[in-house]
């Protein structure tokens, strides 16, 4: 009996310690971005940094339950140890800019074509199989897409590989062979999007055709559709309330599962195209404006609102570890937030850009960076100088040894479309030794390779990072309490282009049961001057903001005060004391997505725009030289709210324009605005 208790404890005591995996991008097919297993505490440090090669924009690393990331970079998929920062094996890998998936004892990769199963003990390739038409930011002919949209993050489910396509299809694979099983004709755009899948099946996804769509995963039936009137390029995150995602516009909503019915919104100042995390009845999510909101759930009410300086977030995606929410900005920074308060606790720097997004396994953060490292960040322990200054830890750790491997595909599947293409991918490395890889889409021959490998295993830290962290100003929603009245702020905004209008933007700190009242006092009021009442119109798509246009008269400083009146959901009636502060710039009315687009692509430029209270719009492309060019909409009579006009870059005539630079004016009684589209063909 003694002898059994010893072995027990024996096993006990050397067995390998647990992991939390984040198995794909977002951690699940849910896309929750969130994991508890072990809390990261303040304050932290650059654990390791391992140089993987030349990254991109949106690279994520995935972890597994046995304590090992893996990583595209440098045209490489590579398996390296979370605690040490050794590379285990290395293998040719088409350049990728999305996250590997990790399905048994398979790790999934794909490229704008292709996609590709590894074994994830010893790298050996499996199998192949390629889908033409995925969509992909670097093949999109779009600045805009290709810096500031993801790469498509496949999602794994139940065995099951889904992805979308440039004609608007969901490809649907199976993980363990790589046959395609299914294609769903699904939206009429691009599906950039990666797609979520729920625990009954369902598949969540986002079109840039303006409409978000739920699918049943097996048969492709559509369940129902929701119009959100403009381009859909994050992911989705799904819980047992709804589905929630942001639109490229900024704005936030919640749909019912069932229906696809939106059950609120909440709107940003400027466009995103990350995706979310959920926790504890919060959906958190990063903007261009450099915020990262907290909303709650179940209200849309605004938890808070949190700025940093210097960086925007319009394409990272959140995660939240216990009660941190860490997110990366685009310069050069890993930022850490309170969950709670949304106060910035600390933030680690690298050495170049970040756009891409955070893994996370058993108390370390997983990322990489455009300086081409694999960082894991991590709390400081007792042995770590504790440095998150990427630029004061050299030289990285990597592994040390020699290895071979032998790449053998276990079948090929043939996949017949029209048009039918070969893709031949051929690359050839040297690292102390020399390898040389063919892998081509039919499999043969089998390349046997034996790379080399040999590096110093241990990191220096030279110094200690300091940080000062700064709590964000933060203007939060709250609900009436029917004791204390409503408070008021208000701008006084001169539109530059319609010198004959002043607009007043006034925001309130509840919601109201109507739009509040204006009074303006002229300046020089004893001369006679009459006291001017207005009411407000409610701005299209707020909640708590509202703006009068006021006839301009004697200059931008003829007004002594503006008194705002209102009542809130509790009744309660407050009056503001008059103050107002100016402001030169306008709120953007107009703004213009695929501002930069080529005709000859059937790509188009499309002109979102805000109705006040009823208008009649009027939408024109001229030349740079004043020149029309075409009509869009000539006295259109509009109610009040946001729409859409494209223009295809063809004149009235219906003749493609020339390469060169157009000017989109819109006007109506509440504003004038010029913005510039160039065309190139």
């Amino acid at each position: 009996m003694k002898k059994i208790i010893v072995l027990m404890l024996g096993l006990v005591i050397m067995a390998p310690p647990a992991f939390a995996d984040w198995k794909q991008y977002q951690k699940d097919e849910r896309h929750s971005g969130w994991e508890c297993d072990v809390a990261i505490d303040l304050p932290l440090c650059i654990k390791w940094r391992a140089y993987i090669g030349s990254t991109t924009h949106g690279a994520v690393p995935v972890a597994d339950d046995e304590g090992y990331t893996y990583i595209i970079g440098g045209g490489r998929l590579q398996k390296v140890g979370i605690l040490s920062g050794q590379v285990i094996w290395s293998k040719y890998a088409s350049y990728s800019n999305t996250s590997p998936m990790i399905d048994g004892t398979r790790i999934i990769i794909n490229d704008a074509y292709t996609f590709y199963a590894y074994d994830r003990n010893t790298g050996n390739l499996l199998w192949t199989q390629i889908i033409p038409g995925m969509t992909y930011a670097t093949n999109m002919s779009s600045d805009l897409m290709n810096y500031y949209v993801n790469d498509p993050a496949p999602v794994l489910a139940n065995g099951k590989i889904y992805i979308g396509t440039r004609a608007g299809k969901i490809i649907k694979l199976d993980s363990a062979t790589g046959y395609v099983e299914n294609q769903f004709q699904v939206a009429s755009d691009i599906i950039v999007a990666s797609p979520a899948i729920d625990t009954d099946g369902t598949l969540y996804v986002g079109s840039n055709d303006g409409y978000f769509y739920a699918v049943n995963s097996t048969t492709g039936a559509l369940k129902w559709k929701s119009y959100i009137t403009c381009p859909l390029l994050g992911p989705a995150s799904v819980d047992t309330n709804g589905v929630y995602f942001a639109s490229s516009l900024g704005k936030i909503y919640r749909l019912n599962k069932a229906t696809g019915a939106v059950m609120w919104t909440y709107l940003t100042t400027s466009w995103t195209n990350s995706g979310g995390a959920l926790s504890n009845g919060v959906y958190y999510i990063g903007s261009d404006d450099r915020m990262v909101y907290a909303v709650d759930t179940v209200t849309g009410i605004l938890k808070w609102k949190s700025a940093f300086t210097g960086d925007n977030f319009a394409k990272m995606s959140c995660i939240v570890i216990c009660a941190r929410v860490f997110i990366l900005g685009c310069v050069n920074k890993l930022v850490t937030l309170d969950a709670n308060t949304g106060s910035w606790d600390y933030t680690c720097n690298t050495q170049g850009s970040n756009f891409t997004s955070i893994s996370y396994s058993n108390g370390t953060l997983l990322f990489t960076s455009n300086d081409g490292y694999l960082y894991a960040v991590g709390k400081c322990e007792a042995a770590c100088p504790c440095s998150c200054d990427g630029a004061k830890i050299t030289p990285s750790p990597t592994y040390t040894g020699t290895f071979s491997a032998t790449m053998t595909p276990t079948f090929t599947q043939t996949f017949t479309v029209t048009p039918t293409f070969t893709v031949t991918q051929t690359a050839t490395q040297t690292a102390t030794g020399t390898s040389t890889e063919v892998p081509t889409d039919t499999q043969t021959p089998s390349p046997t390779f034996t790379p080399s490998f040999t590096a110093t295993a241990t990191p220096t830290i030279t110094s200690t990072a300091s940080f000062s962290p700064t709590p964000s100003p933060t203007f939060t929603a709250t609900a009436c309490d029917g004791i204390n009245p409503p408070k008021f702020t208000v701008k006084m905004i001169l539109d530059p282009e319609n010198s004959n209008n002043i607009i007043f933007e006034i925001t309130s700190n509840v919601m109201l049961t109507a739009p509040p009242h204006i009074t303006v006092y002229p300046h020089g009021i004893c001369a006679n001057k009459p006291v001017l009442e207005f009411e407000s119109v409610l701005i299209p798509a707020e909640t708590m903001k509202y703006r009068v246009l006021y006839p301009k008269q004697t200059g931008f400083g003829d007004i002594d005060k503006i008194v705002v009146k209102g009542t809130d959901l509790c009744g309660i009636v407050g009056i503001s004391n008059g103050d107002f502060d100016k402001e030169t710039i306008p709120g953007q009315d107009v703004k213009i997505f695929k501002n930069v687009f080529n005709p000859d692509l059937n790509e188009r430029a499309t002109v979102h725009y805000k109705v006040y209270a009823g208008d009649t719009l009027e939408i024109k492309v001229y030349s740079k030289a004043g020149a029309l060019v075409k009509t869009l909409l000539s006295n259109e009579a509009k109610q009040a709210g946001e729409y859409y006009v494209y223009w295809d870059g063809t004149n009235e005539q219906g003749q493609k324009v020339a390469s060169g630079i157009y000017i989109v004016t819109v006007k109506c009684d509440y504003y004038t605005a010029k913005e510039k589209v160039s065309v190139i063909r």
